[in-house]
């Protein structure tokens, strides 16, 4: 719940007068234990939170991974926004390349998991700056914005 007062401070400051795509990428709130498991109690709530925080942006796409806790992750906004959360390949780079590219110049959310966010940011940068979350941090969200010339990207890391 860290990030919330951050998020939204940072999403005033960021410019909407230049054509850019923004990227918002959460990892999967508080889960269970067990194969393919949904969220806590705890996680619902992170999930909640995320749709009443993100309400105020004109969100263009969802994107989970397929699996139970991400998708949870997604359903409020899904149902706050009424768009359906669509499914990706988190280490496909050409499928992610598709996605930004039909999204051009909107706000895109995907929800991923520990590893793939990170890595998912590492291809947005060009670079290898993001490591692997811990398993028990869930509260990182960061916003990537590509800009008109695509060049130029910036990353803005919530808490």
């Amino acid at each position: 719940m860290k990030y919330l007062v951050t998020l939204i401070i940072a999403l005033c400051l960021v410019s909407a007068t230049q054509a850019q795509t923004r990227i918002i990428l959460v990892r999967h709130a508080e889960k269970q234990v067990g194969d393919n498991p949904g969220l806590t109690a705890e996680g619902i709530e992170r999930a909640e939170t995320l749709s009443h925080t993100l309400s105020g942006m004109s969100i263009n796409a969802l994107y989970s991974t397929s699996y139970a806790r991400t998708l949870q992750t997604l359903k409020p906004l899904s149902v706050r926004t009424k768009l359906q959360v669509q499914e990706y390949a988190p280490f496909n780079k050409e499928e992610i390349e598709q996605i930004i590219e039909k999204h051009k110049d909107q706000i895109i959310v995907f929800s991923g998991h520990s590893n793939t966010i990170p890595a998912i940011l590492n291809f947005l940068t060009g670079k290898d700056n993001y490591k692997t979350f811990p398993e028990w941090q869930y509260d990182d969200l960061h916003i990537v914005t590509i800009h008109d010339s695509a060049s130029a990207v910036d990353v803005l890391p919530l808490k």
